[in-house]
């Protein structure tokens, strides 16, 4: 929360219900390339909201990706047109030592 409420540049107090995000699976999105059509399905997608019920502050497009996995390159490209317009976050997460299980 503290990452969308510096990204909207929020003060505690700020929001008459507070802030409340909302994560969904992400839906495959389609731009037009000069190459054709790129297709992307971004992990989730998180909607920053002034209290559940309240109006959309903002729309992040989230892709995750662990260790040293790379971005696939339609994600790019498609990542590229929609920031235009919409957030996006990358997120890597690093993955060390997991529990063994019995």
């Amino acid at each position: 929360m503290s990452l969308v409420r510096q990204d909207l540049e929020l003060n505690d107090g700020e929001l008459e219900s507070g802030l409340a995000l909302e994560v969904e699976r992400g839906r495959p999105i389609s731009v037009d390339h000069s190459d054709g059509e790129r297709r992307w399905a971004p992990d989730c997608v998180v909607r920053a909201k002034n209290g559940w019920d309240g109006r959309v502050l903002a729309k992040y497009y989230c892709e995750i990706k662990t260790g040293n996995a790379s971005f696939e390159r339609s994600q790019g490209l498609v990542m590229e047109e929609l920031a235009a317009q919409d957030r996006m976050l990358k997120i890597r997460v690093k993955i060390e030592d997991l529990p063994v299980l019995n």
